[in-house]
């Protein structure tokens, strides 16, 4: 079989290197390269260990720099942990999840818990900035069909307990 010179996707690279090279080389790496997730497959399955490179292309979406860290790197790092507070859904999980962080419990909103963690306010299973919250919580308990009927005091206090934590967060 003759080794192809240039891969055309991402996956027939990763593919590739897991099957007939069974092991990394930097061709098919730079390939994989080209695609976060493929990246990511490729940190985990075939280098079988971190890498700057493969870590840097995961890093091109929250999703993968955060399967990423708890998957390769198997720890927190300032890069991958950037790349996740560019979803506010992986911001929080990336706390929880990879810091070992605890949400800061806010209150209940109908018969949803209210927490905060790392910049995010979860209600349910929404995931929102602090400022997201503060500017549209009426279109999110509409929209979303949750039966939240909170009023703008519970609101208020609500995004006031956030913000403190927010500071609280912020303070060495």
């Amino acid at each position: 079989m003759t080794r192809p010179t240039t891969f055309d996707s991402p996956d027939s690279a990763y593919y590739y290197a897991l099957d007939i090279d069974q092991g990394p080389r930097d061709d098919t790496r730079q390939a994989a390269c080209r695609d976060p997730y493929w990246a990511y497959a490729y940190a985990r399955d075939v280098d079988k260990a971190p890498r700057d490179d493969t870590r840097a292309a995961a890093c091109r979406d929250p999703y993968w720099a955060y399967a990423y860290a708890l998957d390769v790197d198997k720890a927190p790092r300032d890069d991958t942990r950037a790349a996740a507070r560019h979803d506010p859904d992986y911001a929080y999980v990336y706390a929880c999840d990879v810091d070992g962080r605890k949400p800061v419990r806010l209150g209940k909103v109908g018969r949803y818990e209210v927490t905060y963690l790392a910049g995010v306010v979860n209600v349910g299973c929404q995931y929102r900035t602090v400022d997201d919250w503060a500017e549209n919580w009426r279109t999110y308990a509409e929209a979303e069909g949750l039966g939240l009927e909170p009023t703008p005091a519970d609101v208020e206090a609500l995004l006031e307990a956030a913000r403190a934590a927010a500071d609280k967060e912020a303070t060495p």
